[in-house]
C-alpha cells in the first residue's frame, strides 16, 4: 500500500435511519446522501452495517430473502452514484454469494469497487445470527487518492487484531459500520479511542440512531484521531457529519520524546513514543520546602501528535515574546480553539445534570479584589428609591411616584472582580498582545480593539481538578507556595486521571478557605510558578483557573517580572485564565473531572475590547462526569 496520504480529507459519517428489509427505499436514501456528500466535498462517506437490508430480522429465510448479489441493482447504483459524485462510499449490505450470505462492507469510488469486507466477528444478534463468518484473507485496505482505506464491521472492533491487521496492510483510517443496541455506550466511549490510539490510525464508525424490530439503536457515530481524541461524535442526532482531517497524521508512528523537560534526565527507551514527556518526581517533604527530588521517578508520557503538538503554541513560544497563533493571524482566542463542538458534545453526554456545582462566587461591597494597582473596589448603590424618586420626580411621572415604588441601583468594579476570566489583551511585552496584535495598531482610547471579552465564545469543556492541596495534605498550601510542574504531576498520578490537550485545568490550593477576608485570601497567595504554567500549557490546556485571586504565586519569584505566570499564558502560550474559582467543593466531594459550561452574556457587546468578563461569575457550574 504506497498511496501517498492527502491533508485534508472531508471524512463523512452517514447516521441516517433505514427499513428493515426495504432494499429499495434504503438505496433511494442513500443515493440522496451520496449527492450531498459530492456536494459538500466529502471524500469518504461511511454508511452504518447492513444499511441497504436492515439488521434484526427474525429468521435465515428473512435474511436470505434480502441479501444482495455484488451485482446487485442497488449495488451498481451506488457505485454509479459514487463515480457521478466523485465520493469515495463504504456501504454496509448483506451479501449473497452462492448458498451462503454474509455481513459485508464494500468500498466504490470513481472506478467502481475498490474492496471488499465480509465480517470475521459475529456476535449472536441480528441477522448475524444467520450468516456465514468472512474467511477471505485478502488485503482489506484499499488506496484511494486521499490515503488508505481499511474496513472492519461493528464487533470486529473488539478483537485488537483486527484493527491491527489493517494498521500492519497500510490504513491511515478503518471504517466501521456498525449497529450498536442501546446498552454498547462502553464502545463508544472508549473502545474506539484504544483502537485508533494503540494503532496510531484514524476510526470512522458509522452506526443508526433510529429504532427497528422494537430495539432502538445507540447512534455515536463518531471520528476518532491517532491521538485517541475525539474529532466528531454524533450523539443520536438523525443525519450525516463530517471533519476535516489530516490521514497523513496517521502514517507518523515513530513519534518524537522530549526527555527531561520538566524534571531532568528520565530513563527514555531506544524507540520513543510521545511528544510531549511529562515526567514528575515525588517528594514527601512535609512543609511541602522545594528540596532536591528523591529517588522515586513517575514517567508518564501523554501521548500527543505532532499533529496536535502543532496547535499548542506553547511549543513554539520563546522567552519573553508574543506568539503567532497557530489558528492563523486572525485569531484572538488562543487554546480555546482546542475546545471543539465534538468534545462539548461528548462532554456534555457524559455530563451529570443533577449535580451541578457552582463556580463562582457572589459580589458584594468589602469583597476581595485586586486594589493594589489602584483599581476600584466593588462598589454598588442606589440610583432611586422609591421615597426619593417622589422628592426628586427624575422620571417626570409626577403623582404617579407615590403609586410606583421606583428602585434602581448601580454598580462600578474593576473587570477582574469575583470570579471572572483573564482575555489575552491583559498582559503581553513591550506593547504586544497574543498573535502579534500591538498598541499602534490595535488599542482605542477606550478598550483594545482586538482579544477582548466579546470574542470569547461558549465555553464548554472536560475539566480536570489539580488538588495540590490534597496532594500535600493540607487544607490551605502555604503562603507563596510556588505550584510546579512535579506538583501537578503528582496531582495527577494521586487522582489517576489523565489531562488531555483541550482540558480546563483547575487548580486547588485550599486559599478559598480565606475568603472573604480580603487580606488572608489576596497577600502572599500560594499559586501556579513558570514551570508550573509551562507544564499545563504545553500539555494543552485551554484555559486554566485557580481558587486564588491571581492564579499565579503572589509575588513572583522573578525579579524581573511581577507577572511572570500572566505574561507567559497571556502573551506566549495563548491560554485565558480563570481567577477566583471557588473549587472547594470540588475538592470536598473529589471530583476530579467534570464539565465546565460557561455560557455567554446576553449582549456581549457590554464587554467589547474589555481584558477580563467578571459576568460570567453567575453563569460557570460544573457537573459530574460519567
Amino acid at each position: 500500500m504506497s498511496t501517498q496520504a492527502q491533508m485534508p480529507a472531508q471524512i463523512a459519517v452517514a447516521q441516517q435511519s433505514a427499513t428493515l428489509a426495504d432494499v429499495g427505499a434504503n438505496t433511494w436514501q442513500a443515493l440522496e446522501e451520496i449527492a450531498r456528500a459530492g456536494e459538500r466535498g466529502d471524500d469518504l462517506l461511511i454508511f452504518p452495517e447492513t444499511y441497504l437490508n436492515g439488521y434484526l430480522f427474525d429468521s435465515a429465510d428473512e435474511v436470505s430473502r434480502s441479501a444482495l448479489t455484488l451485482g446487485s441493482p442497488s449495488l451498481a447504483a451506488v457505485a454509479e452514484a459514487s463515480a457521478a459524485h466523485g465520493v469515495h462510499t463504504v456501504m454496509g449490505f448483506l451479501e449473497r454469494d452462492g448458498d451462503d450470505v454474509y455481513n459485508s462492507a464494500a468500498i466504490f469510488g470513481p472506478d467502481g469497487l475498490l474492496g471488499k469486507y465480509r465480517k470475521q466477528h459475529l456476535p449472536f444478534l441480528g441477522a448475524d445470527r444467520f450468516v456465514v463468518p468472512g474467511r477471505d484473507r485478502a488485503p482489506r485496505v484499499v488506496a484511494t487518492p486521499f490515503g488508505n482505506v481499511g474496513m472492519m464491521i461493528c464487533f470486529d472492533l473488539r478483537f485488537p487484531e483486527s484493527a491491527r491487521e489493517l494498521a500492519l496492510q497500510g490504513a491511515d483510517i478503518i471504517a466501521m459500520p456498525t449497529a450498536w443496541p442501546m446498552h454498547a455506550t462502553f464502545l463508544a466511549d472508549h473502545v474506539t479511542r484504544v483502537r485508533a490510539l494503540e494503532n496510531l490510525v484514524y476510526l470512522a464508525v458509522a452506526d443508526r440512531a433510529d429504532e427497528e424490530a422494537g430495539t432502538q439503536y445507540l447512534g455515536r457515530s463518531q471520528i476518532i484521531g491517532p491521538d485517541g481524541s475525539v474529532v466528531l461524535d454524533a450523539l443520536d442526532a438523525t443525519g450525516t457529519f463530517s471533519a476535516t482531517v489530516d490521514l497523513a497524521s496517521a502514517r507518523r508512528k515513530r513519534l518524537v520524546f522530549t526527555p527531561g523537560e520538566y524534571a531532568g534526565a528520565c530513563s527514555t527507551p531506544a524507540n520513543p513514543i510521545s511528544t510531549a514527556s511529562w515526567c514528575a518526581r515525588t517528594t514527601t517533604n512535609a512543609d511541602l520546602t522545594p528540596r532536591p527530588w528523591r529517588s522515586t521517578t513517575v514517567c508518564g508520557p501523554e501521548f500527543i501528535t505532532e499533529e496536535t503538538r502543532n496547535k499548542i503554541a506553547a511549543h513554539a513560544a520563546q522567552f519573553r515574546q508574543v506568539t503567532q497563533s497557530p489558528f492563523g493571524p486572525d485569531d484572538e482566542i488562543g487554546m480555546l480553539n482546542l475546545l471543539s463542538p465534538a468534545a462539548a458534545r461528548d462532554v456534555l453526554h457524559r455530563a451529570d445534570g443533577g449535580a451541578a456545582i457552582d463556580l463562582s462566587v457572589d459580589m458584594f461591597m468589602g469583597m476581595p479584589s485586586w486594589v493594589k494597582a489602584g483599581d476600584p473596589a466593588f462598589q454598588q448603590w442606589m440610583t432611586h428609591t422609591p421615597r426619593g424618586t417622589v422628592l426628586d420626580d427624575l422620571t417626570g411621572a409626577g403623582e404617579q411616584n407615590r403609586l410606583v415604588g421606583y428602585s434602581g441601583d448601580a454598580v462600578s468594579m474593576y473587570t477582574h472582580t469575583g470570579t471572572h476570566i483573564d482575555t489575552l489583551n491583559h498582559f503581553g511585552y513591550n506593547g504586544e498582545i497574543w498573535n502579534g496584535f500591538n498598541e499602534r495598531q490595535h488599542l482605542s482610547s477606550r478598550h483594545w480593539t482586538k482579544c477582548g471579552a466579546d470574542k470569547i465564545p461558549p465555553i464548554i469543556g472536560r475539566g480536570v481538578l489539580f488538588d495540590v492541596a490534597a496532594l500535600h495534605g493540607v487544607d490551605m498550601l502555604p503562603d507563596n507556595y510556588g505550584i510546579g510542574g512535579a506538583d501537578l504531576q503528582a496531582a495527577l498520578d494521586r487522582q489517576g486521571v489523565k489531562f488531555r490537550p483541550g482540558d480546563i485545568a483547575l487548580v486547588n490550593t485550599g486559599r478559598m478557605s480565606q475568603w472573604p477576608d480580603p487580606a488572608k485570601y489576596i497577600d502572599n497567595s500560594p499559586g501556579l510558578n513558570l514551570d508550573g504554567a509551562q507544564f499545563l500549557a504545553r500539555a494543552g490546556a485551554s484555559v486554566i483557573g485557580a481558587d486564588n485571586s491571581a492564579l499565579e504565586q503572589m509575588p513572583a519569584q522573578d525579579d524581573e517580572n511581577w507577572q511572570v505566570v500572566h505574561t507567559y499564558l497571556l502573551g506566549e502560550a495563548g491560554v485565558p485564565i480563570m481567577g477566583v474559582v471557588d473549587c472547594q467543593q470540588l475538592a470536598a466531594d473529589k471530583l476530579s473531572r467534570v464539565c465546565v459550561r460557561r455560557r455567554l452574556p446576553e449582549d456581549p457587546r457590554c464587554d467589547r475590547g474589555a481584558d477580563a468578563s467578571p459576568r460570567d461569575a453567575a453563569d460557570r457550574l460544573t457537573s459530574r462526569l460519567s
